[in-house]
């Protein structure tokens, strides 16, 4: 009997371990995408694992605390049906309502809507941009939102800064995110 849990004890330790070794493999797309990318440098990823897809970072150089977080997964089956345009727009309200929510359980307070835009490129891709502001942990934060759809992914970035008149005027944080954006669409095959 010792013998049967020690062997299950082990079993299940493996299975664990196998699990995390599995999480913490590169996402393939990675290989296929900048390193550098205006003035940003790729720093790191995280699996989710199951359909929960995976998270990158890019680090902005030169500044302290300016980080890119991009996060890639397969849309729901029950949304398969609905257009790109309806996807970024139904997600983007997504992602909002789950920021607001994070306010009413506390881990952020003051959240405010400061500018909400559509911009569509060449090839008629749209990207929902949303700029707010919040406090979080008393640190007064802008928030840049931003939000696409390609090819059954949906995809996300968000930037959090100080919030000063600086970061609330940055353009080159739209020009990152619509570039990232480009790079992962034509490469979402390998992810």
């Amino acid at each position: 009997m010792k013998k049967l849990i020690l062997c299950m004890v082990m079993l299940f330790s493996f299975g664990a371990l196998a699990e995390d070794l599995v999480a913490q493999i590169e996402p393939k797309i990675v290989q296929y995408l900048p390193e550098d990318l205006l003035e940003y440098q790729y720093s790191g990823f995280v699996q989710f694992g199951g359909d929960l897809g995976y998270g990158l970072r890019y680090e902005k150089l030169y500044e302290l605390e300016h980080y890119a977080d991009i996060y890639v997964w397969p849309k729901k089956p029950s949304t398969r049906e609905l257009s790109h345009e309806q996807l970024v727009n139904s997600y983007s309200k997504l992602a909002l309502s789950e920021i607001f929510y994070a306010e009413l359980q506390g881990q952020y307070k003051s959240v405010k809507v400061l500018d909400q835009f559509i911009v569509e490129d060449d090839l008629g891709k749209k990207t929902a941009f949303t700029k707010m502001s919040f406090l979080r942990q008393n640190l007064d934060t802008v928030s840049y939102l931003a939000i696409t759809e390609s090819e059954g992914k949906i995809i996300k970035v968000r930037i959090s800064l100080a919030n000063n008149s600086l970061n609330q005027s940055r353009e080159d944080l739209q020009d990152f995110i619509l570039k990232i954006f480009t790079e992962i669409r034509n490469n979402i095959a390998y992810s």
